[in-house]
């Protein structure tokens, strides 16, 4: 006899997490997203090694780089979502 789990494994297969899930926002989001996604990434690793350059590894440090990376990513995230449009019309137009 079937428990519900091997039913439920039965009919929908093995699942395969996170790919099995719906999304969590709309498909027509993606841009934006990959964007803000993308920005936090290298505001993260553009503060670290501007942390680290100008002032060391020292008791601080993680303050430093925390303070850093929030106001990088405060500046940064607008920026890339203004300028990206109009940067993906010129690489369009470049790459016809």
């Amino acid at each position: 006899m079937l428990d519900a789990f091997d039913r439920i494994g039965q009919e929908y297969g093995p699942a395969r997490w996170p790919f099995d899930t719906p999304p969590m926002l709309a498909p027509r989001l993606r841009p934006a997203v990959f964007i803000v996604l993308l920005t936090v990434a290298l505001a993260f690793l553009l503060s670290l090694a501007m942390t680290v350059l100008h002032h060391r590894i020292d008791a601080w440090f993680i303050t430093r780089w925390m303070r850093g990376w929030a106001i990088c990513s405060i500046i940064a995230i607008p920026s890339a979502l203004l300028i990206a449009p109009p940067l993906r019309a010129l690489a369009d137009r470049l790459c016809r």
